[in-house]
């Protein structure tokens, strides 16, 4: 039985939850107001960072279970189905609002994600949902949440698709991630509640400069976003190597923040600093403003905090963004939009919700602009996250480190790697395999061989073997002697004789045709190559042909 493009009770179910996720963004969004004007009434409340850090280490850790997990859990139950527990809702919506009221450094998505995931789990799970449909809606009240809670119901829909399983989108979950998401801003908004809005002055023109600036904007606001990611896991890493008492690692790391903001009189950048982005589209940003809040975000959440991370990522890559426009001459407006998309893209590796983002936000006339900086950032990223939870089907990586014995796949052909012997770091020769199960094998750059080369490259369709040079012509031709040496080594080069030898032991009635190359301009010619590997091979009646470097050999086709 297939599935139905829209399931009117998962709809149902949904669309009723984004109701009451809503009603909480409100709630939430407002104490988050009263503990900004808490800060500003008694600005040393950051001395009693350590106290609720301790708290909040406590309390998570004997009673709150998985939901010390946070956003992963909700990620892990919309891929794979596991149980949110039932009190992670209050205890993030608590201990969220006690960070921001004692001057963490912190924003609010993650809290709201883990709001609308717990509820809309639990929910699924009461009323017997299973597998796609229990998904479906988990993935809206993701939705909801972060629309509602950032007043971006469009990319609120995307995020909510996007954010568990990178590069691909759920399209039984389109209806219900936009309807609820556009629901939930909606109630958050008729209670009330109004969200910041920026505007971009003007797009600056576009020539060889500008584009110059805008990639090198790109690549930094990735890093940034790359940065931040890994600056949260080795923060946490380090305090739980470095303290066994996980109370002990929670107070020093609450003090460590709180130090940090009376040294460098860091009160500005507590809570959710969105003056950041204001002070950015006025063309005000400062170089420091990024570092700091990023010093001060990085080491809130690494020492166990609640708080979401987006919120300072719009800072960070404002900020970043309207400063570095400003000084290279260009409309700083511009640029802090770029940043505003960018440094989310990077680290949450969700670059189609970051698009929507800026256009939603900024207006459709830098789409083109979005698109290009975001796809720059989010590929300069890596595969880096804040979510460790997330799925990886595609990698985005520019490079791939290959290692031998460790297939990989190029589109629909599978590839092997194999140790050769060489005097170079860790060289390799190549076996690509069809779907069809034809093979093809490179050993070029060896100085010999031995049983475990010829089990990986062994009945191979097509090979292509190295002949650099022959014996006789090197020990009498005018490379010196150290060079001679080191070829006929080991780890040199593969002469006529041994390179027939080679075939001899790997070849098959399977094989249909041998490439002679490498062959050294000085030490080998192709008629001697030809011949010494043909009458060697005297057992053998194989195409054999000699690949020249400076044309195009024939074509083998094989299946």
């Amino acid at each position: 039985m297939k599935n139905k493009f829209v399931d009117f009770k998962v709809l149902a179910t949904s669309l009723c939850c984004s109701v009451v996720m809503g009603l909480i963004s409100f709630a939430f969004l407002k104490c988050l107001d009263y503990a900004a004007d808490f800060r500003s009434f008694f600005p040393l409340c950051y001395i009693f960072l350590p106290v609720a850090g301790i708290v909040t280490a406590f309390v998570y850790k004997r009673i709150g279970g998985k939901s010390s997990m946070g956003n992963n859990i909700i990620i892990e139950s919309a891929n794979d189905g596991e149980k949110v527990p039932k009190r992670l809702a209050s205890l993030t919506f608590i201990f969220t609002c006690i960070t921001h009221l004692f001057g963490g450094s912190v924003g609010r998505e993650g809290t709201a994600v883990q709001i609308g995931g717990s509820l809309t789990s639990n929910v699924a799970d009461y009323l017997g949902f299973k597998n796609n449909d229990r998904s479906t809606i988990v993935l809206s009240g993701i939705s909801s949440a972060f629309g509602s809670v950032f007043g971006t119901p469009f990319a609120g829909a995307f995020f909510g698709m996007e954010v568990c399983c990178v590069g691909r989108l759920s399209a039984g979950a389109v209806i219900p991630c936009f309807a609820c998401s556009y629901l939930a801003n909606f109630v958050t908004q008729l209670l009330g509640f109004k969200h910041e809005r920026y505007a971009i002055s003007s797009i600056p023109d576009f020539d060889a400069r500008f584009l110059f600036v805008f990639l090198i904007a790109a690549v930094c606001l990735g890093l940034i976003g790359k940065l931040f990611a890994l600056g949260i896991k080795y923060v946490k890493l380090a305090y739980s190597k470095i303290f066994k008492n996980y109370l002990l690692a929670a107070a020093v790391g609450a003090a460590i923040v709180s130090l940090l903001i009376f040294a460098l009189g860091l009160n500005n950048f507590e809570g959710l600093s969105t003056w950041m982005q204001d002070t950015a589209f006025k063309g005000d940003a400062k170089w420091y403003d990024m570092p700091a809040k990023y010093l001060l975000t990085v080491l809130t959440l690494g020492a166990g905090f609640q708080g979401g991370e987006v919120t300072p990522m719009f800072d960070m890559g404002a900020s970043f963004g309207g400063w570095f426009g400003g000084v290279c001459g260009f409309d700083p407006t511009f640029f802090a939009a770029i940043g505003f998309v960018c440094v989310f893209a990077a680290a949450i590796n969700t670059p189609i919700t970051a698009i929507v983002l800026g256009i939603e936000v900024f207006g459709a006339s830098a789409a083109p602009y979005f698109v290009l900086a975001v796809l720059i950032s989010f590929i300069a990223s890596g595969n880096t996250t804040i979510y460790p939870s997330q799925k990886f089907p595609v990698d985005k990586s520019l490079f791939h480190s290959i290692e031998a014995d460790k297939p990989f796949e190029i589109g629909d052909m599978k590839v092997n790697a194999s140790h050769i012997w060489h005097d170079a770091a860790d060289p390799v020769c190549y076996s690509f395999y069809s779907e069809e199960g034809a093979k093809a094998s490179i050993a070029t750059d060896l100085g010999d061989y031995d049983e475990y080369l010829v089990e990986k490259i062994y009945d191979s369709d097509i090979l292509f073997v190295e002949a650099n040079h022959d014996v006789n012509m090197l020990q009498v031709g005018r490379y010196p002697y150290y060079l001679k040496r080191r070829i006929l080594g080991r780890e040199g080069h593969l002469s006529n004789e041994r390179c027939a030898e080679l075939i001899e032991e790997v070849a098959t009635q399977k094989t249909k045709k041998v490439y002679l190359g490498h062959l050294s301009k000085e030490n080998n010619y192709e008629k001697l190559a030809y011949e010494t590997v043909k009458i060697s091979l005297h057992n053998f009646t194989l195409p054999i042909e000699v690949a020249r470097r400076d044309t195009v050999s024939t074509v083998t086709s094989v299946s």
